[in-house]
């Protein structure tokens, strides 16, 4: 949490207006966390595709190996 020390002599309209929006906000998020927060979500993968006609391409090969363009993309990004 965020805390500026003030007087309140320091404190204009302006000021005041911001810092009655931000509770409001801050209000309205805490409602939605607690509304999701209860819900859970099941998802299911879907079927992995072993040949190269799906949109995009698997990072790993049919023995689980990472193929040699995901392996040059892993190198490239941990250097």
């Amino acid at each position: 949490m965020l805390a500026v020390p003030f007087t309140a002599s320091a404190v204009d309209a302006s000021m005041m207006g911001d810092i009655v929006k931000a509770q409001i906000i801050i209000g309205k998020v805490t409602q939605v966390m607690e509304k999701y927060r209860e819900m859970t979500v099941e998802l299911q993968a879907p079927e992995p595709r072993y040949d190269t006609n799906g949109k995009y391409l698997l990072p790993y090969l049919s023995d689980g190996e990472p193929t040699e363009w995901a392996s040059k993309a892993l190198i490239w990004v941990f250097t």
